[in-house]
């Protein structure tokens, strides 16, 4: 692993999404199993150097991703501000799964494992989450990223 990389194992991202459809947060468990459950999944997470620690040590079974996804769901009673349902998210902390959703009310929480999902990885993340509780479809990025983000990022405008 490289040296900046360590810091960031331990750290956690939290995305609050407010204004969220019932419809769409009554279909998040669902879609928290539907992305861990994809295939492209565990190939997706590990293609950033800083997801040596923790969960490469161990990549779950296709078998436990169904618990570990019902896990990872958690239904707060009540409507939390955004600041409530942050601090419930990292209260709740992980399952086996390197990220976490927390909804309430018409918010969602979504806990990420920096060292796992950094930067783009972690906008695909939410991106994937939102779009299988929508029923659309959801890429998940599998090249291999450039040395320099930055000049990939420039080569897209």
């Amino acid at each position: 692993m490289r040296c900046r990389d360590r810091p960031y194992r331990s750290y956690r991202a939290v995305f609050v999404l407010t204004g969220v459809s019932s419809a769409t947060i009554a279909r998040m468990r669902e879609a928290v199993q539907t992305v861990a459950l994809d295939p492209r999944f565990p190939a997706a997470r590990t293609r950033w150097p800083a997801a040596a620690l923790p969960w490469r040590r161990r990549l779950l079974t296709t078998g436990e991703i169904p618990a570990a996804a019902v896990r990872g769901f958690h239904a707060v009673p009540g409507n939390l501000s955004e600041r409530e349902l942050i601090v419930a998210a990292n209260r709740r902390g992980f399952s086996g799964l390197p990220f976490a959703v927390t909804c309430s009310g018409n918010s969602v929480a979504i806990n990420v494992a920096h060292g796992v999902f950094d930067g783009v990885g972690a906008i695909e993340l939410v991106q994937a989450l939102l779009n299988a509780a929508c029923g659309e479809p959801y890429p998940l990025d599998l090249r291999v990223p450039l040395r320099f983000p930055l000049l990939r990022a420039l080569k897209r405008v």
